[in-house]
């Protein structure tokens, strides 16, 4: 009793400092900052409401009461219901409840949280962990009981006073209600049940009107067990039917001599006037009821007598499904729907954080009785939680700085020795502690990183990534910083549209990433090396080079931007000679015959885009063939080859490789090479967005690593980046921050991200509406082991438009160095120009050489075309001729003459064109061949001596053999078919009568056919025919 008293002066106290007033339903109830931005509950791109289910019983009423005032107010979640639902201490209803496996045809189940649920010492909740998650307990364990209030308890302590034992127990065995002259004074009589309880009804429910106990094995709400029919039973009051039905088996196994009457929620009233009744009347008799631990009716066990039913597991009740060891200790264990967890991770741990001790039930009970009759049990949580702030705040768990974490998934690579990854993850940790420690950005977030490496391999990267998802980080993910490679990014950036997660790479150039359609959530704090073409373009017509080669690895995604600069470069007058694309598996052999090709070609200028192994390989064959900068090449290599990438002795002797240069002459093979990069950092006085010069973070980044990288400068800018953009996110839309992997929020965050502009460490970030930020191209050259800055490109930009409209490239020629023997600029390997064999023509027309070789030939092909029609018209002619020579009728043929001046005319036409068939004719002094006759034809020969005073003399000799003639007529039956031969010949002179001109090349005389003509040297007619008469 002294306990009580102490305790109603403490809850007396407190609420008198209090403000003892009812809380208005929105009223806010602790005096702390208000959260900001809100908290939400999102599941499949939906805000869900936290629904708290609770039942009648106070003390998980209160309990519900204080976690929602804690949620709402103290984390922050603005969607919030509590749902009354009586559960009658049955656990798998409520498991059902909170399980969406009961109701698929819905998005969400009836309840989110329960806080107070009664778990039997034999129950398995392992069973149900697939569907629901549990939480631990909300406080200490509770148990059922058979309760007998201390100032009703004299007629045990007499009882036990006889047995010489102390009055001050607090337990007794069930076996006293066994004891016929004990239980009498706990009867209640008839008298008394009718005029306090059936005339108020307390045995009646307040929402029906029906018994409380409305079963047949009831009269009245009153069970009476059959050894309680003919004599005096104690009566067990008992509240609802459905919580304590069990009563009903255990009393009639035990053989309890008792009497069971259900009062429901009336059961205190009762307890209460019965309890005044017999106080004031001095009256042995005793009250005894059925209730549980802790409850508004046993605030403290210590006000008691308790029964004590030992050993009740072997009793046959017990085993029942819905019943179990009702009286041995259970758990108050906290159950919420497994969706919670991955959801609504702030809401999930303060959940397994949420407990009270007894004596916070002790103290929020003893608060409820003193303002229950006036205040809503809303107010009641409110003044505890007002006195008891070093209680909630330790519900707060990891999150005791009131921040709700926010992660981001870094992928760098450690172990990738051409970027210096730790160096990296030392510039991005740099930008999350100044992120954390500035109120103006994400006041109510904690920035973490998450640094995992990725060795620059995708499916390391891709492992990464997986990690992420399924350890836990995803519903509090906002994106991914990196990968590093450019050959990494394509799967990451590919897959990660799916899960609705941005990333943003500070090292990967590659110019395919720039397709919105494939990569919308892809960003980087480094240029692409697209816009590398624009240096390029200047550099070369600085120079006056207006042919370049090109080499790279094929697949490779960092190099696609050759292959774009390629038709921009062939537009300004600079041709692309060659692409060289070698397969990643080749052999050194291999790679020399590519290099020869370039060397046969006369390519001088070669952009080399390799990594490390292979950049090793190219400049020792190219060593070995006399392709340096000694012999006036130009070597274009990447900026991100290891410090060391060089040393082959280093490699050989530790990485196994065979490149069979040593360091000595790869330094020469690779003297005076050139690179480019967007610049790393921003000029050192320039002024950050934390309000430090560039220069003065970079001395805080020297002393923080001992492995710098120049990227560390890009990755810090873009967890600024993140930071900035979710900023905004939870300034104009705080809901979004509960689901940052809806389409929608994605979407707003990808926007606030193109939205970006401030002043970062390498420079001004903008992504003017693109994936990539632009800054000023840093040209590097080679040169006494070390690289050096010989020029800047400063691009003109769009202020809205993710482009280059050109450029100013400063060079500083007098840091340029050439290797060459003259120290002149290399040429680019053009040919010297050939000799113009056209070149009358060139100076005639005024045009190039080889447009006046095309005229030239035109001229040509005309020519010969006159020439071919003049043979055709001239052949056509002579067809004419020869052809009418073979007509049957001699009217129809030529003369003699006329084929004989045409011979004289064309000494060189020689066929056979006569009326019969001749000897072959051999001209005079024409040089020509025999005619191709048989040689029974060619047997007639002319030798002749010719002098100015006389006439020619032929001098024939015929020799002929009887043979068939050449030519037979068409007609077979035409009447020369059987002239004799030598009747066929000629009988006059085939130039006609009279002495032949001297100025005819032929010489021929009379034909005869068998003796030497005489002449007439007088007329020089040939003699008579025979027909005249003439031998």
């Amino acid at each position: 009793m002294r306990m009580r008293l102490l305790l109603a002066a403490y809850i007396l106290f407190f609420a008198v400092v209090a403000a003892a007033e009812i809380l208005p339903e929105d009223e806010k109830c602790l005096d702390i900052p208000d959260v900001t931005p809100k908290k939400y509950f999102h599941l499949k791109g939906k805000s869900l409401a936290i629904k708290l289910e609770t039942s009648k019983r106070i003390t998980h009423r209160l309990t519900t009461e204080l976690f929602y005032i804690f949620i709402k107010e103290v984390l922050g979640y603005s969607k919030i219901e509590v749902n009354v639902r009586e559960d009658d201490f049955q656990i798998e209803p409520v498991i059902e409840r909170l399980s969406d496996y009961y109701h698929q045809t819905v998005s969400e189940p009836p309840a989110t949280i329960n806080l107070e649920v009664w778990v039997r010492p034999d129950y398995d909740t392992t069973n149900a962990s697939q569907f629901v998650d549990e939480c631990g307990t909300v406080g200490p364990p509770g148990r059922f009981g058979w309760f007998i209030p201390l100032e009703a308890a004299r007629p045990v302590r007499t009882y036990y006073a006889k047995h010489l034992m102390s009055q001050n127990m607090f337990e007794v065995h069930w076996s006293l209600f066994l004891d016929p002259n004990l239980v009498r004074y706990f009867d209640i009589s008839d008298r008394v049940i009718s005029a306090m309880v059936k005339n108020e009804n307390y045995n009646r429910r307040q929402d029906t009107g029906d018994y409380v106990c409305s079963e047949s094995l009831c009269k009245e709400s009153m069970y009476v067990p059959e050894q309680c029919r003919n004599t005096t039973c104690a009566t067990l009051l008992a509240p609802g039917f459905n919580v304590s039905s069990f009563l009903v088996d255990q009393i009639d196994e035990m053989k309890l001599l008792v009497k069971v009457l259900w009062l429901g929620d009336n059961l205190r009233i009762v307890v209460e006037e019965l309890s005044n009744l017999y106080a004031l009347s001095r009256s042995n008799n005793s009250v005894v009821f059925f209730h549980w631990y802790p409850s508004e009716m046993v605030i403290d066990q210590r006000d008691f007598v308790s029964v004590l039913f030992t050993n009740n597991e072997i009793m046959e009740f017990t085993h029942k499904e819905a019943v179990g060891y009702k009286y041995e200790m259970h758990r108050l264990v906290k159950l919420a729907w497994s969706k919670i967890q991955k959801n609504a991770q702030p809401l999930y741990d303060s959940l397994r954080f949420f407990k009270l001790k007894e004596s916070d039930y002790v103290n929020l009970l003893y608060l409820y009785e003193e303002y229950r009759a006036n205040w809503p049990m809303r107010s009641i949580a409110c003044n505890w939680m007002r006195n008891h702030t070093n209680v909630w705040k330790n519900w707060l768990g990891l999150y005791q700085t009131f921040r709700t974490p926010i992660y981001i998934g870094g992928i760098f690579p450690v172990n990738a020795t051409s970027y210096n990854g730790k160096g990296i993850v030392t510039g991005a940790v740099m930008a999350q502690t100044a992120i954390n420690k500035n109120p103006s950005i994400l006041a109510h977030y904690n920035l973490q990183l998450i640094a995992f490496d990725g060795k620059c391999e995708a499916d390391t990267v891709m492992k990464k990534f997986i990690d992420f998802i399924v350890e836990g980080y995803y519903p509090q993910l906002v994106g991914v910083l990196g990968p590093a490679c450019s050959e990494t990014v394509e799967p990451l950036a590919g897959v990660s549209r799916h899960y609705h997660i941005m990333v943003i790479s500070y090292s990967a150039e590659g110019a395919s990433f720039s397709d919105r359609t494939k990569y919308p959530y892809f960003f980087r704090t480094i240029g692409e090396n697209k816009h590398y073409k624009h240096v390029y373009l200047k550099l070369f017509q600085r120079f006056g080079w207006k042919r370049v080669a090109a080499l790279t690895e094929d697949g490779q995604k960092y190099t696609e931007y050759i292959s774009l600069m390629q038709d921009d470069l062939e537009k300004n007058n600079i041709k692309f000679i060659a692409n060289k694309k070698f397969p990643r598996e080749r052999e050194t052999e291999a790679m020399t015959r590519y290099l020869k090709d370039l060397k046969s070609k006369r390519a001088r200028i070669i952009i080399a885009d390799v990594v490390d192994d292979i950049a090793r390989v190219v400049m020792c064959e190219a060593y070995k063939l006399e392709m340096t900068s000694a012999q006036g090449y130009v070597w274009f290599l990447p900026i991100w080859l290891n410090n060391t990438w060089y040393n082959t002795d280093q490699f050989n002797r530790n990485q196994k490789e065979t490149v069979n240069c040593t360091s000595d002459e790869m330094k020469k093979a690779i003297n005076g090479y050139f690179a480019m990069t967007h610049a790393y950092f921003a000029p050192d006085n320039a002024v950050m967005q934390e309000n430090i010069t560039v220069g003065q973070w970079r001395e805080n980044y020297a002393k923080r690593t001992r492995e710098p990288s120049n990227y560390a400068g890009f990755a810090y800018d873009a967890v600024w980046t993140y930071a900035l953009a979710l900023d905004k996110l939870a300034k104009t839309d705080p809901e979004a921050m509960s689901d940052l992997h809806s389409e929608t929020t994605t979407n707003k965050l990808v926007r606030l991200v193109e939205d970006t502009d401030f002043h970062g460490v390498s420079g001004r970030i903008k992504f003017r509406g693109g994936p990539s930020r632009f800054s000023v191209i840093d040209v590097m050259q080679w040169y006494s082991d070390s690289m050096h800055t010989v020029g800047h490109f400063h691009p003109s930009l769009s202020e809205n438009k993710p482009e280059i409209l050109g450029g100013v490239l400063w060079l500083n020629e007098s840091a340029v160095k050439w290797f060459t023997p003259d120290r002149a600029v290399p040429d680019d390997g053009t040919p010297p120009p050939e000799v113009c064999t056209a070149e009358f023509i060139a100076k005639l027309f005024n045009v190039s050489c080889q447009t006046a070789m095309i005229i030239a030939n035109i001229m040509l092909v005309i020519l010969l075309t006159l020439v071919l029609v003049a043979v055709c018209f001239y052949m056509k002619k002579k067809a004419v001729l020869i052809k009418s020579c073979w007509v049957k009728e001699p009217k129809d043929r030529h003369k003699a003459s006329e084929i004989v001046a045409f011979l004289a005319n064309n000494p060189k036409v020689v066929e056979p064109c006569l009326d019969a068939p001749l000897a072959s004719v051999q001209l005079e002094d024409s040089n020509q061949a025999e005619l191709g006759l048989p040689t029974e034809f060619r047997e007639f020969r002319k030798s002749s001596t010719s002098s100015k005073s006389s006439p020619v003399k032929p001098n024939v000799t015929i020799e002929m053999e009887p043979v068939l003639p050449l030519y037979q007529p068409v007609d077979e039956k035409s009447d020369l078919e059987n002239v004799p031969i030598e009747q066929s010949h000629v009988k006059e002179p085939l130039l006609g009568p009279g002495k032949p001109s001297s100025g005819s090349r032929l010489n021929l005389g009379k034909l005869v056919t068998g003796k030497q003509p005489k002449w007439d040297e007088e007329n020089q007619d040939c003699p008579s025919s025979p027909e005249d008469g003439t031998s």
